[in-house]
């Protein structure tokens, strides 16, 4: 809009007693910068005495209704005194009508969010928020909306691909992402990438994000082509675009080989590092990994071998390589730092961290970190229980619960999908299933007056084993869709099963 990037200040006066309060702050783009508050006496103080003046030199003051804020200020300071000021109520009340004939101090009161502020509330608190509120307004209903709808996209797409904490306001953003994407809004390339993965059409949460998406647009960066998802963005011929979502997708195929075949590489010689370094520490060396997946195949071996893992390959001009994936209590940097002599440079943080060396260097580095191993001290792994956030009650258990799930999104780190608990559900059906090896279940439970399908991963062996059809089961389990054929279905994803005792 013609205010954004600029400061401007709203600014009221209020009587208090014999004297006036003047509350002003300063605001860019919806967020306060300052605030000054000033009680003067009528008469006792002249305006270059106070701290008005350097406060509001060359701002653009905005007030709500102009004539009175007028009439008090000449009674504080006298009718010498000059205030350049816009009176925005017309105009907010254009856009809001019901706030037209109204002052600042009935709309204070009249404020929602004034309500659950944690310390008193003025005027100004309910000039601020109507002016946001304004703005909002005036946005959405402008041109400016679909570009704001459409970046929101690409800001949802790197919170979730960094892994960035959902709370706050990266929950604000990533969820107001999602509600344009799913309104219609797709940016073209995600548009073409939704269509390929036969997603569009659909409701899409953070989770088919973060696990069916992102994944797909990470892959030409792991090979070395981190260009091609930035020109899937870009390229306006809706063809050429079509033709890099297809090209992502095959590398994304090609990316999963990859990491399979890197494993079968490394395997032998990761159980070899794990025994030599008493299970506390896996390095691991191989000319034949992919530079671009060194990282998933050392967080692999984070999670085989519970514990801190390497993983380095070699470059065609012999530069090596490597991630480093912790866990346990063990900062990745410092462990890299012990080393730092060896390499040319290295970065990260506690978790994950990145290097590369000499190929000359590369066996003193790994005899260094076998040395370093024997004083590691590993945290003891804690089986944390999952805290469930409800116990529903079969009376209860509806495909309506789906829309409580909804309220909570979007989900990610630091903010899990909703976990319920329901007693005494009946086995009807059971299915082993999976693509190659059948190792997952599908259920059919019987829910009352709903008969519910359940996906049970990596659960094949418990069937006939820890239950069998016709037992009643106790479940701690997520609600989600399932989207078949342009059909959706609300079902059950397991996460636990015992028979009811």
């Amino acid at each position: 809009t013609e205010i954004y990037k600029q400061e401007i200040c709203l600014l009221n006066v209020r009587p208090l007693n014999e004297s006036y309060v003047i509350e002003c702050v300063k605001m860019v783009n919806m967020t306060e910068k300052a605030r000054l508050t000033e009680t003067i006496t009528p008469g006792m103080v002249k305006i270059e005495n106070t701290r008005l003046l350097p406060f509001l030199r060359g701002q653009q003051i905005f007030v709500w209704d102009a004539d009175l804020q007028k009439k008090q200020l000449a009674k504080i300071f006298g009718n010498g005194v000059e205030f350049n000021m816009l009176d925005i109520r017309g105009e907010i009340g254009l856009e809001i009508p019901a706030v037209q004939d109204i002052s600042l101090l009935r709309l204070k009161d009249m404020s929602r969010i004034l309500r659950y502020s944690e310390n008193p509330s003025t005027e100004l608190d309910a000039f601020c928020n109507i002016f946001i509120t304004y703005m909002q307004k005036k946005i959405s209903n402008s041109s400016l909306n679909k570009k704001i709808q459409e970046d929101l996209q690409l800001v949802t797409l790197a919170a979730l691909a960094d892994i960035m904490p959902l709370q706050n306001e990266n929950r604000i953003l990533v969820r107001n992402g999602l509600q344009a994407l799913n309104q219609g809004f797709v940016i073209d390339g995600l548009k073409e990438l939704l269509a390929r993965l036969n997603m569009l059409g659909k409701r899409i949460t953070s989770t088919d994000l973060s696990w069916d998406v992102i994944p797909v647009l990470n892959a030409p960066g792991r090979l070395g082509k981190p260009e091609l998802a930035v020109k899937l963005f870009l390229e306006e011929d809706p063809l050429e675009r079509d033709k890099i979502a297809t090209q992502i997708i095959q590398m994304n195929i090609d990316r999963r080989q990859i990491g399979n075949d890197s494993w079968s590489y490394i395997e032998k010689q990761a159980y070899e590092s794990a025994e030599k370094n008493k299970n506390k520490l896996v390095v691991v060396l191989d000319e034949r990994v992919h530079r671009g997946v060194c990282g998933i195949v050392a967080t692999n071996l984070v999670k085989v071998f519970h514990a801190p893992s390497i993983v380095m390959t070699v470059l065609e001009d012999k530069t090596v390589v490597g991630s480093m994936r912790s866990t346990r209590g063990i900062d990745a940097t410092s462990v890299l730092a012990q080393c730092s002599d060896l390499l040319t440079n290295y970065g990260g943080h506690n978790s994950a961290a990145g290097f590369n060396l000499v190929n000359e260097n590369a066996q003193e580095f790994i005899d260094r970190l076998n040395s370093i191993s024997e004083v590691i001290e590993l945290e003891e792994e804690k089986e944390e229980l999952p805290l469930i956030d409800a116990e529903i009650p079969l009376t209860w258990l509806n495909p309506d619960l789906i829309k409580t799930v909804d309220m909570f999104e979007p989900y990610g780190e630091k903010n899990q999908q909703l976990l319920f608990f329901t007693k005494n559900l009946k086995i009807i059906t059971a299915d082993i299933i999976g693509k190659g090896e059948k190792k997952h279940l599908k259920l059919t439970l019987d829910g009352g007056k709903h008969k519910w399908p359940a996906l049970y991963w990596n659960a094949a062996e418990k069937l006939n084993n820890n239950f069998k059809v016709g037992d009643s089961i106790d479940i701690l389990y997520q609600v989600n869709r399932n989207v078949f054929n342009g059909i959706e279905k609300v079902q059950i994803i397991l996460e636990n099963a015992e028979i009811t005792t």
